[in-house]
Order: structure tokens, then C-alpha cells, then sequence
């Protein structure tokens, strides 16, 4: 199918509205929760954005994806509420340690997905499309290539100094305070791991920071986000399900989490599945296989069930 154009919105809104989104918003979330009647809008989100039918991908529960199970945020339910699959009675996560966010930048990520590698480079790309004064800072920490590497920055920014609470730089590149939660999160594990020989390199941090903060703040980047997770994740997840022989749409709402992460593991989970024709077994199944891979992964499998109880409360409703 040909890629979604620009997005509804109306269903651009309601997430920005969600996460708290504003154009001074900072890297301080926590407590998302979809509303019921957004996510209501969602599952009735089966058009493309144009307006003309879409045989094959609807957008509105590839949103739920993105924001109930990649970005693990709650639900605020107006009438009684179904068992929540993570045990949490709906919660969102408590604060940026947990979770994604809309202004998520200064742990795990850049924005919703926390997007880093060529993602993160493709998104500074576009960003300079629109704000060409930003080229030559994110040119010199090499934000626009591929070798980019959220992790590798920040762990170099001060957080893994003897001092960090001395060394991390709290003001952007224009003097303004950064006002993110967890400054010097860490830890000697995530020091070890990212930055072993202990450099510091506070300036190229703070330039990530601020750029990163700048293009967050704009409502079309954030619109950017959604519509290219949408191409890059849900799409072709959706996809890959749907032409198997026994495949839902229950199936792709998990499998697209797991694509989100890795394709391989994807494809993997749908391999064990196999012909299994049964809808509730074929996800047993590939959440086990998925589980397998790591201890991370088996902590998933509450919230990765979430898009599909609310896509199907909302279509019994």
C-alpha cells in the first residue's frame, strides 16, 4: 500500500492532548492515560487520513500501539472498567523513568517511540528541513548520520563524571534552563556499558538537548513522529499479520510492539506461531516466544495486550 499521508487532526490532537503536549512543554510526564472517548475514536480510525477507503491498515489502533503499549500509557475509563492485562488498574507510567513520552529527550530516547540510530537521524533530518539554523549543531554531534547513538552522547554529558550533579549542563544552548526530570540518572551498570573510558564531552549533550527540546515543541514534528512510526512499525506489522492465512487484527496489535523493537523478533514470534489457526493461542504463543528473548520482554506482555482489550470493549460497546 502507499504510505499515510499527512494525519487526521483530530487524532493528532487527541494524543498531544493526552500526553500533555504544549509548545513549552519539558521532559517531565508521567500519569498518561488515553481517554475512553478518544480511544473510542481510534478504533473508528479505520480511513486514511485523505479520506478514501483504506483496504488494508487502519490508522487509529496503530495509534493505540504507539501510545498503549510501546509508550505504555494508562486508560481513564468513563464507564466500568475491563481488567487491566498489566495488573495496574490503568495506570501510565509514574514519571520519565518509565515509559515514553511526547517530550521524552532526556532518558532513553527522542520523543514518543524514543527514537535513536537512524530513526533519531531521520527525524533531525526532517526537523533541519525546517529549522536550517539547527544543521551545523546537530551536523557536529552527528545527530544526521547513521553512527548516531542517543546513549553514547548522553552517557558522555556529565551523568557518568565523579560529580555529575556538577558536570551535566542545565541550560540550552540560548541560556534557557532545561527543566527535565532525572538530570544524572544512571548508574555504574548504564556507565559501564555506554561510556567505559569515562570521557566527557558536556557540550555535545547539552546541544542534543536542545535541539532535541526545540523540535519537540513543534506540534509538526511531533505530527511527523506519529505518521512515520505509523509507516515504519504499524504498517508493515500489520501487514506481515494480515497476509498470513489465520492472522488479526488482535495479532498485528501485539506483533507491531514487537516490531517496534525488533522485526526479527516479529518474524520470529509469527514463525512460532506457525498455522496455529486460533487467534487467543497464535498470541499466547508468540508473546512466550517473545518472552524468551529477555526478561524485558516478558514484562511486556501485560501492557502489549492492552490495545487489544480496548479495541475490543470499544467494538462490543
Amino acid at each position: 500500500m502507499s504510505p499515510i499521508g499527512d494525519l487526521n487532526e483530530e487524532l493528532v490532537s487527541g494524543v498531544l492532548q493526552a500526553g500533555g503536549w504544549s509548545e513549552t512543554a519539558d521532559d517531565n510526564g508521567g500519569g498518561e492515560r488515553l481517554p475512553q472517548s478518544f480511544a473510542a475514536t481510534l478504533v473508528r480510525a479505520s480511513t486514511a487520513p485523505t479520506g478514501s477507503p483504506s483496504q488494508e491498515t487502519p490508522i487509529g489502533p496503530g495509534i493505540l500501539v504507539l501510545t498503549l503499549s510501546v509508550a505504555e500509557w494508562g486508560m481513564h475509563w468513563d464507564s466500568a472498567a475491563p481488567a487491566d492485562p498489566a495488573g495496574s488498574n490503568w495506570q501510565g507510567p509514574r514519571n520519565i523513568t518509565q515509559g515514553k513520552h511526547l517530550m521524552s529527550y532526556a532518558l532513553g530516547g527522542i520523543g514518543l517511540p524514543h527514537l535513536d540510530v537512524g530513526g533519531a537521524a531521520r527525524f533531525f533530518a526532517a526537523f533541519v528541513e525546517r529549522v536550517p539554523a539547527a544543521q551545523q549543531d546537530l551536523q557536529r554531534i552527528g545527530a544526521l548520520s547513521g553512527t548516531f547513538h542517543y546513549d553514547a552522547i548522553r552517557a558522555r554529558g556529565g551523568t557518568c563524571a565523579a560529580d555529575p550533579s556538577q558536570a551535566v549542563l542545565m541550560q540550552d544552548l540560548e541560556g534557557q534552563p532545561f527543566q527535565h526530570a532525572f538530570p544524572v540518572f544512571g548508574g555504574s551498570n548504564y556507565c559501564s556499558r555506554f561510556n567505559p573510558d569515562g570521557q566527557l564531552d558536556a557540550r555535545a549533550w547539552q546541544t542534543l538537548r536542545h535541539w532535541s527540546r526545540v523540535a519537540l515543541r513543534r506540534r509538526d514534528m511531533q505530527a511527523w513522529i506519529i505518521k512515520t512510526w505509523l509507516n515504519e512499525v504499524w504498517v508493515p506489522a500489520h501487514n506481515e499479520v494480515l497476509g498470513r492465512p489465520h492472522g488479526t487484527i488482535q495479532e498485528a496489535l501485539v506483533v507491531a510492539r514487537m516490531w517496534n523493537s525488533s522485526k526479527g523478533d516479529a518474524l520470529g514470534a509469527l514463525q512460532a506461531a506457525g498455522a496455529e489457526p486460533e487467534p487467543a493461542k497464535r498470541i499466547q504463543v508468540e508473546l512466550d516466544h517473545y518472552g524468551q528473548r529477555s526478561a524485558t520482554n516478558r514484562e511486556r506482555a501485560g501492557v502489549m495486550k492492552r490495545p487489544g482489550v480496548v479495541c475490543a470493549v470499544m467494538q462490543t460497546g
